[in-house]
């Protein structure tokens, strides 16, 4: 399986999976090569893609549109919206859109270490 570091153009920082003991996700300017905490592998599910880290085994929780941090879960992403991601084309990159929130995956920028879910 190919595993990919999720780097933000605006913060520079890299998503972090952290351990099973965590449930929230984190920013870091750690360099990926050989770094787990770093690496993401995206699985097909029901059309869509679920992003799953490779150090916690969790999948990225795009959660509802009442909130704007996303989490770490180790439920299965078949059938569950939550866990289900789009890929949107744009012009330095991709962005990644949450199936249930309609919201993006946003690293925000350097003086903050935690990825918010923004509408823009």
């Amino acid at each position: 399986m190919v595993h990919f570091a999720l780097k933000s153009v605006s913060s520079g920082r890299y998503l972090d999976g952290r351990n099973d003991a965590h449930d929230d996700p984190l920013m870091t300017e750690r360099n990926p090569v050989g770094d787990k905490f770093l690496q993401w592998c995206f699985e097909r599910v029901d059309g869509n893609i679920a992003i799953k880290s490779v150090s916690s085994g969790k999948y990225l929780d795009g959660r509802n549109d009442a909130h704007d941090n996303p989490l770490l879960t180790k439920r299965n992403p078949a059938g569950d919206r939550f866990l289900q991601w789009k890929i949107v084309e744009c012009d330095q990159g991709i962005a990644l859109e949450s199936v249930s929130s309609g919201k993006y995956l946003d690293g925000r920028n350097k003086q903050h270490a935690n990825p918010l879910l923004t509408k823009r």
